[in-house]
């Protein structure tokens, strides 16, 4: 129970700050445009789905109960896109330039997707190099029998022996010490593309950055 709870704790942190910032702004701007306060409550709308995925993928994942699968064409030019607008709003000062290439869609269950990559694009920023350019690249490639999405950073970097310890549950990197965090997010993204059938592999160089690469299969119809 004690995971299930770190879990959630990890994960709703990012949709409820922005909850938590758009009430705020709304409050204090009272007399913005219809335009701006219609984006707001589609970005509120956005968030609270995000909260009922993850909740039934928490379940899942301590397998209190077996929650329903959604499997759906995924689009995830818009899916990525409004991972990285969230997590904008929840570390306004970390600046990091985010390029994207090719997004092929992915026929899967759209809340795993956003819980993956809102966890590796949260840490690519949390775990930027604080001196030089930071940036990300998120790209995909379609590959035998599925498509292999990329995420390309110049972040600190995991040592080369601690690779595999990082997917453990709150196990982190040695050089994360200092940094804020729960041990929970590669451990919760690797147990969720496991179950989508796919994989995730972690190639990684101390200072120089690490490169995340997943594979979804053709179809993942069939989900455990």
């Amino acid at each position: 129970m004690d995971v299930l709870a770190g879990t959630l704790a990890h994960d709703l942190k990012n949709p409820l700050s922005v909850l938590k910032i758009g009430n705020s702004f709304l409050s204090k701007n009272v007399g913005v445009s219809v335009k701006v306060s219609e984006r707001w409550f589609e970005t509120f709308a956005a968030s609270i789905q995000n909260i009922e995925s993850i909740i039934n993928q928490t379940l899942q994942l301590g397998k209190i109960r077996s929650a329903e699968k959604e499997v759906a064409c995924v689009a995830m030019d818009k899916k990525i896109r409004n991972c990285i607008d969230e997590i904008k709003l929840v570390y306004p000062d970390k600046q990091m330039e985010i390029k994207l290439g090719d997004l092929f869609p992915l026929y899967t269950d759209g809340g795993i997707v956003y819980q993956v990559f809102i966890n590796l694009i949260g840490n690519a920023v949390k775990y930027a190099k604080k001196s030089g350019e930071a940036f990300l690249h998120i790209y995909s490639e379609k590959a035998d029998k599925g498509v292999v999405y990329y995420l390309e950073d110049n972040g600190i970097g995991i040592p080369e022996d601690e690779l595999q310890k990082v997917f453990l549950t709150n196990e982190r990197a040695s050089n994360t010490a200092k940094i804020a965090g729960s041990g929970i997010g590669l451990a919760l993204v690797k147990h969720l593309m496991e179950r989508i059938g796919g994989t995730i592999h972690l190639s990684s160089e101390l200072n120089k950055g690490t490169v995340v690469r997943l594979f979804f299969p053709v179809s993942s119809r069939t989900l455990a």
